[in-house]
């Protein structure tokens, strides 16, 4: 009887090595080894996501076409940390990179941008339309204009010397001191994928906003950070910043009105999406955020703002210029 076992274990283990290569037991389901004995459950250890981008700063060759400034498409993407695909057959071209997708065709001067989670929504996908398309140089290498990066990307772009453009994506951080001397003022900051940095703030950095000062900003505050094209290889490494800037305003009491119906809502990425008469934004909604409806008492949070819900409220109005425009909600009001 125990051959018996073994052969049916073995046949049913050669089965689902062919069939079932990535089919697990359902839950509670026992499982046994080649002999049959029950094999002991272990649970899954949650892995922490690991980071392979967070803001970049490089150059790039740019050309003149037709008087327009363009650069290569799949240099700067890769760059960037995105995923290139070419499409021969209608000759377009998508970049993915984690959540964000970026299509675009050749001779198209529509720019398409926008997050996975909104894929499937029934609007829209929104769009940047641009007045240069995509186009091959030498039938091989797609460019594009220099202002799709600006405005459908979102990041900043200096002109530099012998046809060179400077690109830079500002990298998420968080502050962890600001110590002054007769040097200047310097960052230490945490990078999730670099560790800490000591960013030094030269006399030409964009600093944050006029209404604030780098030595008042509290440890533990996110701030966008702009590095200079080189960083040494110490332990921490050192760069200059080209510029710093908080992503919400904390400086100023700037906020703004807003009122709209929820179309995507991504709870465990704390955000929302609300069309505003036709026009997209994203929200960052936390445990800060004031959740009312209404005269009820009751604590609501992004659990309860689900899809086809009306809402208003008062958001920051400082915003990112991502495509659609994200901002941190401050108070939401459930509107019946």
């Amino acid at each position: 009887m125990k051959t018996s076992i073994k052969k049916l274990l073995a046949s049913l283990t050669a089965a689902g090595m062919i069939f079932g290569c990535g089919t697990a037991f359902a839950a509670g389901t026992p499982v046994f080894d080649i002999d049959g004995n029950p094999v002991p459950k272990t649970e899954a250890t949650a892995q922490e996501p690991s980071v392979s981008y967070n803001g970049a700063t490089f150059t790039a060759q740019r050309i003149n076409h037709d008087g327009v400034r363009t650069v290569p498409l799949r240099e700067v993407m890769e760059q960037m940390g995105y995923g290139v695909a070419w499409n021969d057959e209608d000759q377009s071209i998508e970049c993915v990179r984690e959540e964000t997708v970026v299509s675009l065709k050749i001779g198209d001067t529509r720019y398409y941008h926008y997050n996975k989670m909104a894929m499937f929504n029934s609007s829209a996908v929104p769009y940047a339309e641009l007045n240069a398309a995509p186009y091959l140089y030498q039938d091989s290498v797609t460019y594009v204009p220099v202002n799709m990066l600006t405005t459908v990307l979102g990041v900043s772009v200096y002109d530099g010397t012998n046809d060179t453009i400077t690109i830079s994506e500002a990298a998420k951080v968080t502050l962890n001191s600001v110590q002054s001397d007769d040097d200047g003022t310097y960052l230490s900051v945490s990078d999730p994928m670099r560790g800490e940095v000591i960013v030094r703030i030269s006399d030409t950095a964009t600093a944050l906003s006029e209404n604030c000062d780098l030595t008042s900003i509290p440890a533990g505050v996110t701030l966008d950070i702009e590095y200079g094209l080189a960083m040494t290889m110490s332990i921490p490494p050192q760069t200059t910043a080209i510029s710093v800037s908080l992503p919400y305003t904390e400086c100023t009491a700037d906020n703004a009105d807003f009122s709209g119906t929820i179309t995507e809502s991504d709870i465990e990425a704390g955000i929302i999406v609300i069309d505003e008469n036709g026009a997209l934004r994203a929200l960052n909604v936390d445990d800060d955020t004031k959740i009312s409806h209404g005269l009820d008492k009751r604590i609501y949070k992004i659990d309860d703002l689900t899809v086809g819900t009306k809402i208003t409220g008062v958001r920051d109005a400082a915003e990112t210029r991502s495509i659609p425009p994200q901002s941190y909600a401050i108070t939401i009001e459930i509107v019946d």
